[in-house]
């Protein structure tokens, strides 16, 4: 059974789940086996370097350009990664240009032509752009975007803290231009 729970992950595991295990039983974390994904360099981009592109192309969708130092700490707050180890800024580059993202002059980085935002984001960003918020009300704008009562506790991409129980949409007021861009994908 130990060898079974500290044997790598493959791409259709439930890895952050068996990473879950493992730490719970006290075991070696299992790693993530890479997949077959071209990267600029010519190497492959792992299934968690891909899950990273994921998140990150989320946040450019629905938010507009950003900084890479913003989508990074974006990510790193999001729940599904903090049981991983942390992605480095040339990592995080790389697998967003393989997921199509690209750099403009102002180093901030946009979304593949043609993307889309998800619902969910959409109603999050109109509902959150360009206000300070409690927490009570940031929780009230993913109920209303079909989250459920379970992520209460749990946070969020679209969302960073600015303070003791205050909160605002990532990007508003980050880079002149960005908070006047959201939910527009740029192209």
């Amino acid at each position: 059974m130990v060898v079974e729970a500290e044997r790598d992950s493959t791409p259709d595991h439930d890895h952050l789940g068996r990473v879950r295990i493992a730490t719970t039983l006290g075991l070696t974390r299992p790693e993530l086996a890479s997949v077959g994904h071209p990267l600029d360099d010519g190497g492959s981009l792992s299934s968690a370097r891909l899950a990273v592109a994921r998140t990150a192309l989320r946040l450019l969708t629905a938010v507009g350009p950003l900084t890479l130092p913003t989508i990074a700490a974006a990510v790193a707050r999001s729940r599904r990664f903090r049981d991983r180890d942390p992605v480095s800024d040339a990592d995080l580059a790389a697998a967003m240009r393989a997921a199509g993202c690209t750099t403009d002059d102002l180093d901030r980085c946009h979304p593949p032509a043609g993307a889309l935002p998800a619902d969910r984001d959409q109603v999050i960003v109109t509902r959150a752009a360009g206000r300070e918020m409690t927490r009570a009300e940031m929780i009230d704008i993913l109920l209303a975007a079909g989250y459920r009562e379970k992520f209460r506790n749990r946070a969020h991409p679209l969302f960073q803290r600015t303070g003791p129980g205050s909160y605002r949409l990532v990007g508003d007021g980050d880079v002149p231009g960005s908070a006047g861009q959201l939910g527009q994908v740029s192209g």
